[in-house]
């Protein structure tokens, strides 16, 4: 089989035989311009970059967005190790409620 060019971004594994499994073997060009930076390439000394990408509807905007995001997710899961694995036997914690809106809110809106 040739190599999917997604290859060539840097992607985990999964997210390439992943993308291979949807049938994608090429990147498109937002694709491929964008997804190397939102991993790092080129980022600020605090490990960041800021991307502000605009193209035509269907595109792989999405894709372009996201893989990097799921690669991210990907990388801290295999960090966290095998702990991470484990089910908790621990109830889940819920978010208590708020009981009044967000102060920013309220400023932001406009008479």
């Amino acid at each position: 089989m040739a190599e999917n060019g997604f290859g060539r971004l840097g992607l985990a594994p999964e997210l390439l035989q992943a993308v291979t499994d949807l049938g994608f073997t090429e990147p498109t060009t937002v694709q491929a311009r964008a997804i190397p930076l939102a991993m790092g390439h080129g980022a600020d000394h605090a490990g960041f970059i800021d991307l502000m990408v605009s193209s035509q509807t269907g595109s792989g905007k999405t894709a372009a967005f996201l893989l990097p995001v799921l690669h991210t997710l990907l990388a801290q899961h295999v960090q966290a190790g095998p702990a991470s694995k484990r089910p908790s036997s621990a109830p889940a914690r819920r978010p208590k409620p708020v009981a009044s809106p967000c102060p920013s809110a309220r400023s932001a809106r406009t008479p």
